[in-house]
């Protein structure tokens, strides 16, 4: 039975692309680790004078940490092929792997400084241990339990017999060697904390964005429903409308009387007026959809400018004004444009123009300026 190092308990542990990313950030770091490792025992064995005191025991501590990073080494370069089938299972042997290599590693320093004290090689390879779990502990602490027991069975053997040693240096240094160990912990407890709530704040957010984007998509489309059935309705208006007009159109060919006529003309505008309120809505509705598109029809300015003074000319005459139009010389008569915008343009300003007028006459000035060969300007 594999012994667990790491129990999933929040949302962003049971994330695979962000174990796997903190696994795969674990992975690299320990390949420079091995390889730093071995070339720190080989010098230390090759310089120092535990080998010549003791062959046969530092031959042993040679070949079990050669084989323990044997081990690591083939589930650290064969990370991919292994994680994606089992994560969890990669995860908890390497961890064991780790644990006991670096157990091995603590007897051999154990070792080392029982027979030589802080002699020859001895000060090296406490000073690389300690520099070691100091750099890593911004890697390992994601796993708290792991990195604590890593750093244990690798310091406090040799920390003991420092201390059972009763020499005041070696005493000493055993010591700070626990007291290291007590500052790594902690500084493992917060790094490790600060980086799974920094993880859990950007997946909270992510989430949101997704919920929000969600929910924008959701109401754009019931948005798009009600715009599409209104469009529908105000077309199926405007159909009546404009038959309605027809209709009036040819009872003006009719022979009728002067209020007849005028009754016919009233109800002829009022029908004027609601088909361009039905255009006005639907303009709206097509600018908040980003959905305009402007016809290049072949019209009659001149024309269309005179019909929406028209339209405009029983709400002039009820203010008792009269409205005039002056057109400058050069005034085309035909020009590609959209004839229903253009007479809207126009209807809306100068209905807002009668509206504030007090009194008087009303001009409309009339300039058409040509701005390049396909662009003109009206004012």
């Amino acid at each position: 039975m594999v012994v667990s190092f790491f129990s999933p308990h929040t949302k962003v542990h049971k994330q695979r692309n962000i174990m796997r990313d903190t696994d795969r950030r674990l992975a690299l770091y320990s390949k420079r680790g091995i390889a730093l490792s071995l070339v720190i025992f080989s010098i230390s064995m090759l310089l120092g004078g535990y080998y010549s005191q003791q062959p046969t025991l530092a031959i042993i501590f040679a070949g079990g940490i050669v084989i323990s990073m044997i081990l690591r080494a083939y589930y650290l370069f064969r990370f991919d092929n292994i994680y994606s089938r089992a994560p969890a299972g990669w995860r908890n042997l390497y961890f064991t792997i780790t644990i006991a290599g670096a157990m091995w590693w603590g007897l051999m320093l154990a070792a080392v400084t029982y027979e030589l004290g802080l002699n020859s090689e001895t000060p090296l390879l406490w000073l690389y241990t300690i520099a070691f779990f100091s750099s890593c502990s911004h890697v390992f602490s994601p796993y708290q339990r792991f990195y604590n027991v890593y750093m244990l069975v690798s310091l406090l053997p040799c920390s003991l017999v420092a201390i059972l040693s009763l020499q005041a240096l070696e005493t000493l240094y055993g010591c700070i060697m626990l007291v290291l160990f007590l500052l790594l912990r902690q500084q493992g407890r917060s790094q490790g904390d600060a980086y799974w709530a920094r993880l859990q704040a950007t997946y909270d957010l992510t989430q949101r964005a997704n919920a929000l984007e969600a929910e924008n998509i959701t109401s754009q489309s019931t948005l798009s429903n009600k715009d599409t059935l209104f469009i529908n309705v105000a077309g199926e208006l405007k159909k009546s409308l404009r038959e309605m007009l027809g209709s009036l159109e040819l009872l003006k060919l009719a022979s009728l009387n002067e209020e007849d006529g005028q009754l016919v003309s009233v109800a002829e505008q009022k029908g004027q007026q609601q088909m361009q309120m039905l255009q006005n809505i639907l303009e709206f509705s097509q600018i908040s959809k980003k959905e305009v598109l402007l016809n290049a029809d072949v019209i009659d300015l001149r024309g269309t400018i005179e019909k929406a003074v028209a339209s405009v000319s029983d709400r002039v005459y009820k203010k008792n004004h009269e409205l005039l139009i002056q057109f400058s010389a050069d005034f085309p008569v035909r020009v590609r444009g959209d004839v229903e915008r253009i007479e809207q343009v126009l209807i809306n300003m100068i209905s807002g123009a009668v509206d504030y007028a007090d009194k008087g006459n009303l001009l409309l000035d009339v300039t058409y300026i040509g701005a390049s060969d396909t662009d003109c300007q009206l004012q």
